[in-house]
């Protein structure tokens, strides 16, 4: 299953599901980063809007005076490529908001972002395929400002690209930072993402802003680990290949999980059952969920996964953490 899309939206608050060969770190030339947030810490570009906006925040080393340094604060990747698909030489849409809270006339400041064509499989995997473009100006130039503001674009070039199968993006967001105090600086720096008001406004001080990038041709793309915001009626959710649900045992709704064409095939299981303590009537289950890679083996039990079994190594939060391929046995 495959979704076409033109926007994806920044997840401060969610790390890439497991599947891909990431990076090993931050594909532009920054002189200081936040280095936990690229690489295999790098975060989410989702075709879904999230709950609010998230932040990302580091005091760096001091950056002496007349100097002005390229600073990284987040990599975020796509969904692979579901197909060949090609990218038109034209400009893309970034919105993301940045906080220097110790600028005043200290330092004088602008947002950057670089966008990487990323191989997917072989021996190249999690390599540059093609740089659709390097650290580019986001936004106004020569801020001041210690509050948050917006970064935001329009009219960022980018180069064609070809994506096979399995590649991805990159898009890696920072900010470029003169000090003009006359002494030694060290920059408090904040990046905002995940926010759900629109913006279409250039260095605005509204906040939860909504933090997105936007490609000039469709992307056809797999989709992630995904589940639906509100419950859906067990009639109504679709079945991917081989995969079907047992119709004699509906399960409440707000108990189900799901991804798209992803559902699970199993009966009703009693509230009662919530540990795993001497009961034989619990659902052993391969698949995957938010917080880990693909092909765990889970037990579901009521409303709970069960982190006593050696076999799932994942969180013990709400089964709408967890999507199910397949029931192996009960």
């Amino acid at each position: 299953m495959a979704i076409a899309v033109t926007t994806l939206n920044l997840v401060l608050g969610r790390a890439v599901a497991g599947g891909a060969t990431l990076p090993s770190g931050y594909f532009s030339t920054f002189t200081q980063s936040i280095s936990a947030n690229a690489g295999s810490g790098a975060l989410t570009m989702d075709s879904l809007l999230q709950a609010g906006q998230k932040s990302t925040n580091n005091t760096f080393s001091s950056i002496t005076t007349g100097n002005n340094q390229d600073i990284g604060m987040a990599q975020f990747v796509s969904y692979p490529f579901s197909t060949s698909t090609s990218i038109s030489a034209a400009n893309w849409t970034i919105n993301f908001a940045l906080q220097l809270s110790n600028a005043t006339a200290s330092f004088v400041w602008k947002g950057k972002a670089a966008l990487y064509l990323v191989n997917g499989t072989g021996g190249s995997a999690g390599t540059i395929k093609t740089t659709i473009f390097s650290l580019a100006d986001v936004g106004s130039t020569a801020r001041t400002t210690t509050a948050e503001q917006t970064c935001r674009s329009t009219t960022v070039s980018g180069s064609a690209a070809t994506a096979a199968q399995y590649d991805y993006l990159a898009l890696e967001l920072g900010i470029n930072v003169n000090n003009t105090s006359g002494g030694s600086l060290a920059p408090n720096i904040t990046l905002y993402a995940d926010g759900v008001t629109a913006t279409s406004t250039d260095a605005t001080t509204v906040s939860n802003h909504e933090s997105l990038i936007t490609s000039p041709s469709t992307l056809n793309l797999y989709p992630v680990v995904l589940r639906t915001q509100q419950p859906v009626s067990p009639t109504e959710q679709p079945r991917g290949p081989g995969l079907v649900r047992n119709m004699q045992f509906a399960v409440p709704p707000a108990e189900q999980v799901r991804g798209p064409g992803l559902v699970r095939a199993q009966g009703a299981v009693p509230a009662a059952l919530t540990t795993r303590t001497a009961d034989p009537a619990i659902y052993r289950m391969r698949g995957f969920d938010s917080n880990t890679a693909v092909n765990r083996i889970v037990y579901w039990v009521a409303n709970k996964i069960d982190t006593t079994a050696a076999q799932y190594t994942g969180s013990s939060g709400p089964v709408s953490d967890v999507i199910v391929a397949a029931v192996i046995e009960s």
